[in-house]
């Protein structure tokens, strides 16, 4: 049986990767999650960068 690559995330780095702002080593790096190096490959491909936006009125 294989083994399952496993992180641990914070609430603010999920949200990080779901709007693609930070790639899975740095959220790793500021604190936000332990993503080991087979976590973070599977997460760069549930969760690819974009660029971000913001459509607001001020």
């Amino acid at each position: 049986m294989d083994s399952v690559p496993t992180a641990r995330l914070t609430a603010a780095g999920l949200s990080a990767l779901a709007y693609g702002v930070l790639d899975p080593a740095d959220v790793d790096i500021r604190g936000l999650g332990v993503v080991p190096g087979d976590a973070a490959a599977e997460l760069r491909q549930l969760f690819p960068r974009r660029l971000p936006y913001l459509f607001a009125d001020f």
